[in-house]
């Protein structure tokens, strides 16, 4: 409708141009003084030009509404993925460290398991996630596999990442640790370091991670109940960058 009104007024102006420059009178009331061309031609300027104003007014106005309409879903948007944030966080073991006043939801409880396994972990401060994750590798055996670069295969997909440790010992995230009955190798990096491999190991079949040494390396086979463990932390990676890294209260 605004298009055909628009187009309307502009018609009228071209005709009363047209008209006027060919009988000035008939375009002007009868009372008009010496009616002529110099008249039109100024007449039809001036309408011209508050024709255009008119229509800069007008989309103006739709913008800033349109701007507006846009903010609101944002905003909306951004607090449904806080809440899912919340209640994906709601299912994961957490505990309170008193001293840096912050909460560390962690999957695998008071203890990691003398088990292989990846994890994805959060912390919690003044609203604000700090998602990470671990990878553990667990060995009662003499030998270390010393792994400085991953690969996260499927049958449809792979992808590698260099930790640049040093002599897959520590650095880049990784460290080591000897324990009663064994020993661990971990790698504990930001979440969105491993996104990438971690996409395609939910996406994909016959999920692998293999840790990849100098002289050695291991085939980590991902169960299903790591799969969606995985999958609940990707989850929360694609709604704290819609959030901008933090929980949304208000």
């Amino acid at each position: 409708m605004y298009s055909v009104v628009v187009a309307l007024i502009f018609l009228f102006i071209i005709l009363f141009f047209v008209i006027g420059i060919i009988s000035p009178k008939r375009v002007f009331p009868k009372n008009e003084q010496n009616p002529n061309r110099k008249k039109v031609f100024l007449s039809t300027i001036v309408m011209l030009i508050l024709f255009f104003i008119g229509i800069a007014l007008t989309n103006k106005a739709d913008d800033s509404i349109t701007s507006n309409n846009s903010t609101v879903v944002t905003v909306e948007q951004k607090k449904e993925k806080s809440n899912e944030i919340v209640s994906i966080l709601s299912q994961v073991p957490q505990y309170e460290d008193k001293v840096e006043k912050s909460v560390i939801y962690k999957p695998w409880g008071e203890q990691i398991p003398p088990q292989d396994a990846v994890y994805w972990y959060a912390i919690s401060k003044d609203n604000f996630i700090n998602e990470r994750i671990k990878i553990v590798n667990f060995s009662d055996g003499i030998d270390w596999v010393f792994w400085d670069k991953i690969i996260f295969s499927t049958d449809q997909n792979r992808w590698d990442y260099e930790i640049n440790s040093f002599a897959g010992q520590s650095g880049g995230g990784k460290s080591t640790q000897i324990v009663m009955g064994g020993k661990y190798e971990f790698l504990d990096v930001p979440f969105e370091k491993l996104a990438p491999g971690i996409k395609i190991l939910i996406e994909g079949s016959n999920p692998i991670i293999r840790l990849q040494g100098d002289k050695y390396k291991f085939d980590y086979v991902v169960p299903d109940n790591q799969i969606e463990h995985l999958k609940a932390g990707y989850k929360v990676y694609e709604d704290l960058k819609a959030t901008g890294g933090m929980i949304i209260d208000k």
